[in-house]
């Protein structure tokens, strides 16, 4: 387990667990090259070490994409057999947080919601990359109510959430 101000690949300071999932561990940290930006970084632990080049193939595939809609990839580093992968970090929360929040969501919005991300996974099937984890928790949200798909790291496998 990771701890709070650990310092990771020699430049984010670790500031907290934001959450577990199937492959690893999501935790917050502030980049100290740009103090102003938090990133989230995915541990993957127990990846074996052939899948971490068809990991990290993905991911720069999705870099390479820079889509508004789809949670910006910055880079990844290894320590020991974990892969850590920095992405941007979207504190607006996720779509399931917004569905079991009190009050009702506005059904324009919902609409206008599933029309964007009807677009970007349009693009990010145009690209060759096919989601196959679509659910709330990998839907999320930017400071500024942009809402990005997240979580590819099972992208072109196969697996996911039936």
């Amino acid at each position: 387990m990771i701890s709070a101000g650990e310092k990771l690949d020699g430049k984010y300071v670790v500031d907290r667990h934001l959450g577990s999932g199937g492959f690893g561990d999501v935790y917050l940290a502030t980049d100290e090259a740009i103090p102003s930006r938090n990133v989230a970084i995915k541990v993957l632990g127990g990846v074996e070490e052939g899948n971490h080049e068809n990991l990290i193939w993905e991911m720069q595939a999705l870099a390479r994409m820079n889509h508004p809609g789809v949670v910006a990839f910055y880079h990844h580093f290894t320590d020991d057999d974990r892969l850590f992968l920095v992405m941007e970090y979207c504190d607006g929360g996720s779509l399931h947080d917004r569905i079991y929040s009190p009050g009702e969501l506005d059904e324009e919005q919902v609409f206008e919601w599933g029309l964007r991300l009807c677009r970007t996974l349009d693009s990010v099937h145009a690209e060759g990359i096919v989601h196959h984890d679509i659910k709330p928790p990998n839907i999320l949200f930017s400071d500024d109510g942009t809402i990005k798909i997240g979580d590819f790291g099972i992208a072109n496998r196969n697996l996911g959430t039936r």
